[in-house]
């Protein structure tokens, strides 16, 4: 019996096929070789943004200080300042103290013009001992319209006729600010019967000063009232 079942297993271990299994796949370090990772397909870079050109931008106008030394003030204040201006020197004529008139002017004025040489100038003219307040009751007549020069500074030229002599004055303002502020003053009496008057003395263009002159002015022009 046991030589039958041992026989008996021998052939069925005789008969019974043997599967074939796959050999691994490996590399030649035998190493396994990985199915390929499928990959995502590089996103595509979006285009840089592009602006539009702009136009330039315009110009910033000229400031306020600058554009308004161009402005001619109105008539009213025209009168404001010659009889102001005027009145400054009859008071310091009065007292003999320049301090004020000196310190009404514009920085370009009080640089060239101390108290005792602005008193120096005048002295001729503070002895004539006129009464320039008397400028309040008339209206001064000028000699030539208004004007701004090229430097934005206000000239106003012409007589005011007062008792017991007429004066002729030249005013020069500088924009300071928002204010107008005296850069130059001359003033002369007018001689009677001395012929052709003359013109003032004229401040110099480039630099501010005070003058008189005690000769009659030659060269007047025409007077032409001033605004009321």
């Amino acid at each position: 019996m046991r030589i039958l079942v041992v026989l008996l297993c021998s052939l069925l271990l005789a008969t019974t096929p043997v599967l074939a299994q796959p050999a691994p796949q490996t590399t030649a370090d035998n190493k396994k070789i990985e199915p390929a990772k499928q990959t995502a397909p590089p996103k595509q870079q979006a285009a840089p943004a592009t602006t539009q050109p702009q136009p330039p931008a315009p110009s910033a106008p000229a400031s306020t200080a600058a554009a308004s030394q161009s402005v001619m003030p109105p008539a009213e204040d025209l009168l404001v300042m010659i009889r102001s201006s005027l009145l400054a020197l009859h008071h310091a004529n009065l007292t003999g103290n320049y301090t004020v008139l000196r310190d009404l002017g514009a920085p370009g004025f009080q640089s060239v013009n101390s108290a005792a040489r602005l008193s120096d100038i005048f002295r001729a003219f503070r002895s004539e001992g006129i009464d320039l307040t008397k400028c309040v009751l008339v209206t001064p007549q000028l000699a030539q319209p208004p004007g701004i020069d090229s430097k934005g500074r206000l000239r106003l030229k012409g007589l005011i006729e007062i008792s017991p002599t007429a004066v002729y004055f030249d005013l020069l303002y500088a924009r300071v600010g928002d204010t107008w502020r005296l850069f130059g003053i001359s003033v002369a009496p007018r001689v009677q019967n001395a012929g052709a008057p003359a013109s003032p003395a004229v401040p110099p263009p480039n630099k501010p000063t005070a003058g008189t002159n005690t000769s009659s002015p030659a060269g007047k022009a025409t007077p032409t009232p001033a605004p009321k």
